[in-house]
């Protein structure tokens, strides 16, 4: 896409070549919320391995 528009194409007629949409070629990804909650839901996974997810819910 760089090499399309340094060499003299403008950004959205490259993207409408290569067949992608503006929005796809800007997207910035979320930060990640569930960082922690993530954490602490793997932590009790390693230390209680037998425990089912229902079982794991009510641990907390």
């Amino acid at each position: 896409m760089r090499h399309m528009t340094h060499g003299g194409l403008s950004e959205r007629h490259a993207l409408r070549v290569i067949g992608m949409s503006a929005s796809a070629y800007r997207y910035q990804p979320a930060p990640d919320r569930n960082h922690a909650l993530r954490a602490q839901i793997v932590a009790l996974a390693q230390r209680h391995r037998r425990y089912g997810s229902t079982r794991a819910y009510s641990r907390r």
